[in-house]
């Protein structure tokens, strides 16, 4: 019964199989859907499964009484291949925006076998709706209160009477970073992050806007594409504004609503806080050391803005004077600088008191309003050995002792060994793969310094011991790190080491044996 059942199945498959061979289908269509822009509509396809025509007998002018579009569009037929039907429409007559555009192939469409379709095809597809494609604003005058003018760039000629009942601009939330507190308490500081705070949490407040007449036409000139609106004046400083369009958004009647929300936020300026100074505690003084502020402030007015005072002795506080500084035009508008750029002359281990004037002025017009001071402890500068860069050759006429360099360290241990012109070339390879930061496997000494703070002094290695009998060879040598001096940084575990070549003045190779050839190349590395 089984096999009967699976017999009689295979046979129903096999009919229908055949009826639909007796019938004409459609393999593909389109386009469908909504369509990204008009271009994709420059040709509507449609694909039957076998030819409609006879290949090399295709008029010249192909009419097709069988395919219809809804609303009409006037066009020109033409195959492609014996299969492919396709309409081009007018390019005089562009198809208008946000249509619907409905397409209908007759049942009775005729394929060169005489097969037919076995029922109509339709399929639809909808021109471009209304899209938000980007946003621009500024503020009139440049001012912190002053209105918000936003530009809104469609992709399609739009009308603000159309736009305005679908448009709303309303305040969202967001994340406000706390400004840094002065060590010096000021009431109005607390005040003005309450205020700030306060814009940075609103959301969902509705704000007030209109369609102006008069905008900045260089900023955003006047397009078919544009609409600019304009808020009320007070938006505060940190408030962030939604454009939110509505999914019901269409222009005129007989056209497709977008079907979807579409939204963009701004991020108006933050309010004028000092954010803080990037180090307070320990500090390398030969690093960059901003002080920050939330809003961008012209550098003439940071500068007439700040006091420097040391006060390393309390008892004795010295104020600074700033140096006149030239600044470079793409600093002059800055949201962060350092002590040093303003021309204050700071010194390693000292501590300082910074104050910034209320009276801080940031290019869109805020003032900062409270005094913000802070201090500032700078350490000596970092600690560091240094044999120079890379390997070289030392002349005997300088005596075996080979210079090395350190600032801020106390001590150190120190290598030195012996090498044959068949170990350099291997040692130097292996010794550029690791930064020149390995010691070698020989025993060490301890080397004790007497440095002067902050000062780079010169040392020396005496290589006599392992250097050949006539004075002359090659030598690894390396110092690490040991400790620094109190208050002063250093790389822990920092490993410095280099090869030389100790030989005579104008000592040359040349022979071109093996051993020689390997000279050659040190020697031109020397160069």
């Amino acid at each position: 019964m089984i096999r009967k059942a699976a017999v009689c199945i295979l046979l129903m498959l096999v009919a229908a199989g055949a009826r639909a061979a007796d019938k004409l289908t459609i393999v593909k269509a389109g386009p469908v859907g909504e369509i990204a822009s008009l271009a994709e509509a420059n040709e509507i396809r449609v694909v039957f499964s076998e030819p409609m025509v006879v290949l090399g007998k295709i008029p010249t002018v192909v009419a097709a009484p069988f395919f219809h579009i809804t609303p009409a569009v006037k066009g020109t037929f033409r195959w492609s291949g014996t299969t492919t039907l396709i309409f081009t429409p007018d390019p005089k007559t562009p198809l208008p925006y946000a249509t619907k555009f409905d397409v209908t192939i007759d049942a009775d469409a005729r394929a060169v076998s005489g097969k037919t379709l076995d029922h109509a095809y339709n399929f639809s597809f909808i021109t471009p709706t209304i899209a938000l494609r980007n946003t621009n604003w500024y503020r009139k005058g440049g001012r912190f209160d002053a209105p918000v003018v936003i530009a809104l760039r469609f992709n399609q000629p739009v009308d603000a009477n159309a736009i305005g009942p679908h448009l709303q601009l309303r305040t969202s939330a967001h994340d406000f970073p706390e400004p840094d507190v002065p060590a010096e308490s000021d009431p109005t500081f607390e005040v003005k992050v309450a205020a700030a705070r306060e814009a940075a949490s609103s959301d969902g407040v509705p704000i007030l806007s209109s369609f102006p007449a008069d905008w900045d036409k260089k900023r955003f000139p006047p397009a078919k594409d544009l609409v600019v609106i304009e808020t009320k004046p007070g938006v505060p400083p940190d408030t962030w504004i939604q454009v939110y369009l509505d999914d019901q958004l269409v222009e005129g009647s007989g056209k497709v609503a977008t079907g979807r929300s579409q939204s963009y936020t701004i991020q108006l300026t933050p309010t004028l806080f000092v954010t803080g100074i990037a180090c307070r505690k320990e500090c390398e003084p030969e690093d960059w050391n901003p002080i920050g502020l939330r809003a961008a402030a012209s550098w003439e007015h940071i500068r007439d803005a700040i006091q420097v005072t040391d006060v390393t002795d309390p008892a004795h506080k010295v104020p600074l004077v700033p140096e006149k500084r030239e600044v470079p035009d793409w600093r002059n508008i800055t949201n962060s600088v350092s002590l040093d750029e303003l021309g204050f002359s700071l010194q390693p281990a000292r501590t300082y008191s910074v104050r910034v004037d209320p009276t801080l002025q940031s290019e869109d017009g805020q003032k900062l309003g409270y005094t913000y001071t802070g201090l500032i402890e700078y350490w000596h500068k970092r600690a560091f050995i240094s044999f120079g860069d890379g390997h070289g050759v030392w002349e005997s006429s300088g005596g075996p002792v080979l210079p090395f360099h350190s600032r801020n360290f106390q001590n150190a241990a120190q290598w030195t060994m012996p090498l044959s012109i068949e170990q350099m070339m291997p040692t130097m390879l292996e010794l550029e793969k690791n930064g020149f930061h390995q010691t070698p496997p020989s025993a060490s000494s301890e080397r004790k310094f007497a440095p002067v703070p902050d000062k780079i002094q010169s040392y020396g290695l005496n290589l006599k011991s392992v250097l050949g009998a006539n004075g002359h060879g090659f030598v690894w040598a390396a110092v690490p790190a040991g400790q620094p001096i109190p208050r002063a940084h250093a790389i822990v575990g920092q490993t410095t080491s280099t090869l030389v070549r100790h030989r005579r003045a104008g000592e040359w190779s040349q022979s071109l044996d093996s051993h020689d050839r390997q000279q050659s190349l040190l020697d031109r590395n020397d160069r």
